[in-house]
């Protein structure tokens, strides 16, 4: 007689089963549940053996509380071999297999969906599919597809399988799912094969690249790599109504991204990108300049000198320079990007100026004195002197602004050269004849203390003594605003 050992099995009083007995419903269900749960292949085998014919069908749709069949636990289970051996039991007692797989348990997920959101194996879920499991199938309480479901949950092995079925339906909605890069990248290149201009297509609202640049930048990265030039071209340029560009879109959200996208590519290609403006005149290395100066550095230090200047040099109809806004958002990434350059090309940058005759020097001086001290600094003092002196449409020049917004960075200036260097810069005057000392007069004079503490008599007498048209000089500025700082000049 050929016995079988049931091992780790809850039924307390069944430990042999015999050949010549025949299982009962109550038994059968629960051998076929622990089959499912425990892994079983050959349990289901030897089940579907000794259960009579008019049974077969009750220990496989038996229904758990939540509606869950065996066949269910086994999907959830992700063991291949025991689902498939479930459904040779169905079709060899003939139980309609189809309606079995599509059956869904009280939470409105069938075997299939079980096996995508538990995750643990792609061969189930092909098992499932092989055998008439539906791919499109929703979960009626979430409406969620099986495609919908593997990317929220990031299951690339299950994805790859649910989009190699033929009859699978890629919609709007999993193409939004927000999911990871990989993932994102298998289903939209599926989908590509299937309609070529997909990304230019409108999905809720935008072209679907304006979705994947906003919430995927790194798979939009992936999608568009290895394709020609013109393909790429024609994707960073879909524009919206606003003419807001994909490339706009990648530089506001990832602009590590598009400096991938751009690197290796030639000086035309990267200038035709970073050149492209929205209604508002406002180009992606505008964008870049303020979002992620670190990435525009990056792109600018591959290319020459010519290209730098050119993309530095962009400005927005009537407004400012990329240079501009660098020295606004992140005057550090436009001090890398001249480090190391030729004095020529410095000024060049530097002198750059808005509508308003606002240099971007002055701009730095505003917004990161420091910045552009680490800038002048190692250049000779014809350089210097040169920078500073520049003056906007009102006569301010570049060290007024300095005196006024980052006095530390003029002084830190002024400290590290001559004397001669120094009274030029303290005596450059505005329009009004107010020389630059008396700007730092007014700016609770301590800078100026700090930088005339350095300086022989001659030249502490000389800055003192520099007059408004009006015969106000430095000394009675300090006294005004700042008498103890005076104070502290003259005792030493």
């Amino acid at each position: 007689m050929t016995q079988f050992r049931i091992v780790s099995l809850s039924v307390p009083k069944l430990s042999i089963m015999s050949p010549n007995r025949s299982l009962h419903l109550e038994l059968g269900v629960q051998l076929m549940a622990h089959a499912a749960t425990s892994g079983q292949p050959d349990l289901v085998r030897v089940i579907s053996e000794y259960s009579s014919s008019h049974l077969a069908v009750y220990v496989v749709t038996e229904c758990d509380s939540r509606g869950n069949t065996p066949l269910m636990h086994a999907a959830m289970s992700g063991n291949s071999e025991v689902v498939q051996a479930m459904i040779d039991h169905c079709s060899e007692n003939g139980v309609a297999v189809a309606s079995i797989l599509n059956r869904p348990n009280t939470a409105g997920k069938t075997a299939l969906m079980l096996a995508i959101s538990h995750g643990k194996s792609a061969d189930c879920v092909q098992v499932l599919l092989t055998n008439g499991a539906d791919p499109n199938t929703i979960v009626a309480s979430s409406w969620l597809s099986a495609l919908e479901v593997a990317m929220r949950e990031g299951h690339l092995d299950i994805l790859r399988t649910l989009l190699a079925h033929p009859d699978i339906h890629i919609s709007d909605r999993a193409l939004t799912t927000i999911s990871g890069r990989d993932c994102t990248v298998v289903l939209t290149s599926k989908a590509l094969e299937r309609e070529p201009d997909l990304l230019s297509r409108l999905v809720n609202g935008n072209p679907f690249a304006h979705w994947l640049a906003d919430y995927n930048g790194g798979a939009l990265r992936d999608i568009v790599a290895g394709k020609d030039d013109g393909f790429i071209r024609g994707i960073l340029s879909i524009a919206d109504q606003e003419g807001f560009s994909v490339a706009h879109r990648l530089a506001q959200g990832n602009g590590v991204a598009l400096g991938n996208i751009l690197a290796g590519k030639d000086a035309g290609f990267g200038r035709e990108i970073l050149s492209i403006a929205d209604q508002e005149g406002f180009s992606v290395a505008h964008l870049l300049a303020q979002i992620n100066g670190v990435t525009l550095q990056g792109i600018l230090a591959e290319k020459n000198e010519e290209f730098g200047r050119e993309i530095l040099s962009i400005a927005r109809p009537y407004w400012y320079s990329v240079a501009h806004r660098l020295a606004y958002d992140n005057g550090e990434a436009l001090r890398d990007i001249l480090a190391g350059k030729d004095a020529g090309f410095v000024r060049d940058i530097l002198s750059v100026t808005d509508q308003d005759g606002t240099s971007v020097a002055h701009g730095l001086a505003q917004h990161n004195g420091m910045a552009l001290r680490d800038i002048l600094a190692g250049k000779d003092t014809g350089f210097g002197r040169g920078i500073l002196s520049i003056v906007d449409r009102d006569g301010g020049s570049v060290a007024h602004w300095l005196a006024e917004k980052n006095a530390a960075a003029l002084r830190d200036i002024v400290a590290g050269n001559d004397v001669v260097f120094g009274r030029d810069i303290l005596s450059i005057r505005d329009q009004g004849g107010r020389s630059v000392a008396h700007w730092l007069a007014t700016d609770i004079g301590s800078s100026l203390r700090e930088i005339l503490a350095e300086k022989d008599d001659g030249f502490v007498r000389d800055i003192l003594s520099i007059a408004t048209p009006e015969g106000h000089t430095v000394a009675s500025y300090l006294a005004e605003f700042n008498g103890v700082a005076l104070r502290d000049i003259v005792a030493g």
